[in-house]
């Protein structure tokens, strides 16, 4: 499919979009929220805290969801959570799952909102999501949180949000949205780019196999993919280019120099029905030729986003696996780090 082909296959726009987006919304905020009532969530088991819609920046949608556990301990690690939804749909509020399982699992958490497209195309999320970085690393104290022991997580888009502060923290650049994450100084412990959406320019390219699946569905999910990437990046997503560069992150670490700062190790989860999965595994090589620390997972018939289902048969397997990778590089780490100290 040529760039031209790729703009004309772009099926939702205008009001198309705005009943798209309404309806998925709605359809994810309805079954994420049936996993609130397993057996393995239960909010509230841990008298868990949740301060809502506390602003960390200038726009409306700069807000934050703080979740704070009952703990023994005066402060706590902290997890930045950042939303998927292809950068154009879905919330904090939909999303609150992850919030509550990180919290159970003794995190204080900050759950973030940040613009979505296409009011707000691409750099409104990377703007957002490294101010709230910058407002998270001044203020988590106050909540009970220990910087020190951060981790920054994200799932699909929020995957890309998450490596995208990656590079502000590891890569002295230019942009001023990634130069406030480099300001602070703080490097995490850890990031998690979960089933991450990590080349978004060119899906006539990328997902070229999918075009030709006899399955209606998937050539479906196809166009929806299409259209969040011209959403995001207007007509420029049909061609990879210098001006989206920051968006396609793996093609970003195949051109990058030398990171200015040692990348922390990096959880990248997937599952092996997931129609994106080709990013997480090219994320990891990526990563690993730059000698980095991979925690590379691959879970067997799962789909996109399965790990926030609670009744999936892999789920329980990916949320222990989560908590050994902070547990080893967030906990451990920082004590090992505290004694040599």
């Amino acid at each position: 499919m040529s760039p031209k082909e790729a703009l004309s296959s772009n099926v939702l726009r205008g009001w198309q979009w705005s009943a798209f987006a309404t309806f998925f919304n709605v359809m994810v905020y309805w079954i994420l929220s049936r996993g609130l009532k397993h057996p393995s969530v239960k909010p509230g088991l841990k008298n868990t805290q949740r301060i809502r819609n506390v602003s960390y920046g200038a726009h409306g949608a700069n807000l934050v969801d703080i979740y704070k556990p009952d703990s023994p301990e005066e402060t706590l690690p902290v997890v930045m959570y950042i939303h998927g939804g292809g950068f154009g749909t879905c919330s904090k509020n939909s999303h609150r799952i992850a919030a509550e399982k990180y919290a159970q699992l003794g995190y204080l958490v900050f759950n973030v909102e940040y613009r979505l497209a296409p009011g707000h195309p691409y750099p409104a999320g990377a703007q957002d999501v490294c101010a709230a970085y910058e407002w998270i690393v001044n203020n988590a104290s106050q909540y009970g949180g220990d910087i020190n022991r951060l981790t920054v997580a994200g799932e699909s888009a929020g995957g890309n949000l998450s490596a995208t502060i990656m590079l502000g923290a590891c890569w002295q650049r230019s942009e001023p949205w990634l130069k406030q994450v480099w300001d602070t100084g703080v490097m995490p412990k850890g990031f998690q780019v979960i089933c991450g959406y990590l080349h978004v320019s060119e899906p006539q390219i990328r997902y070229a196999g999918l075009s030709k699946a006899r399955s209606a569905i998937v050539r479906f999910v196809l166009k929806i993919v299409n259209s969040f990437a011209f959403a995001y990046l207007g007509n420029s997503a049909a061609e990879a280019s210098k001006d989206n560069l920051l968006v396609d992150i793996v093609r970003f670490l195949g051109q990058a120099p030398e990171s200015d700062r040692d990348i922390p190790p990096v959880f990248a989860p997937v599952g092996d029905k997931d129609i994106i999965k080709q990013d997480t595994f090219d994320l990891a090589e990526a990563l690993r030729r730059r000698g980095v620390v991979v925690d590379e997972r691959s879970y067997p018939d799962e789909p996109h986003a399965f790990q926030l289902m609670m009744s999936q048969p892999q789920t329980p397997n990916y949320w222990r696996d989560c908590e050994a990778f902070m547990r080893t590089h967030v906990l451990e780490a920082n004590s090992e780090a505290a004694k040599a100290a």
